[in-house]
């Protein structure tokens, strides 16, 4: 009885060691590695384009700190990373999510049309 106890821990044991590298430690290289990567290019456009008159940076604090805990939690690395790596794939599903967060809270004031004729 404790032999079979024991051998099934051990295979249980190893399940959960190939569910994990399957599960999390894939995504979440997968992610990280994304995340360096564009980090890495997003610097070099923003230290090329800093002189410029107009210049927004798109490297963020935050922009950092999201992807790199995007990549870090397990239940959302998975879909981070899959939409990294095919971001092709998700285009449509990326676009309609990005509409409904880019819902402005105070919308711009409409002008009323200017009724009043001056002559």
């Amino acid at each position: 009885m404790i032999a079979e106890f024991i051998q099934y821990t051990k295979e249980f044991v190893s399940f959960n060691t190939w569910m994990s590298i399957g599960l999390y430690w894939l995504p979440m290289a997968l992610a990280l590695v994304y995340s360096v990567w564009s980090f890495i290019e997003e610097y070099a456009c923003d230290m090329k384009n800093r002189n410029d008159k107009y210049y927004t940076p798109s490297l963020t604090v935050g922009t950092i700190l999201g992807r790199l805990v995007l990549s870090v939690l397990p239940y959302f690395n998975i879909p981070y990373a899959v939409f990294r790596a095919f971001p092709k794939l998700f285009e449509s599903m990326a676009t309609i999510i990005e509409g409904i967060c880019n819902i402005p809270l105070v919308p711009p004031k409409k002008e009323k049309p200017n009724t009043d004729k001056q002559y």
